[in-house]
């Protein structure tokens, strides 16, 4: 089954996706977006599969660095 989304829905969505993690940094809200099989890959921590997963990564780490930022350059 094929759905088709307006532009107005996928730009909601994404600025839902981008203000709920690293802005807000509300990791538990964040890791359920993701689907049962999202694969999260860290550059240093490794790789983590499914909201489960990614929920205690990021409750592990980025709540004891708020300072880390993630600057929105560009998207398309």
């Amino acid at each position: 089954m094929t759905t088709t989304c307006s532009r107005d829905e996928v730009e909601e969505a994404f600025r839902h996706y981008f203000l709920t993690g690293p802005v807000l940094e509300d990791w538990v809200a964040w890791s359920q977006l993701f689907s049962d099989d999202a694969l999260y890959f860290d550059h240093f921590y490794g790789r983590f599969r499914g909201p489960g997963e990614i929920q205690k990564f990021l409750e592990s780490t980025m709540g004891f660095a708020p300072q880390v930022y993630s600057p929105l350059e560009w998207y398309n």
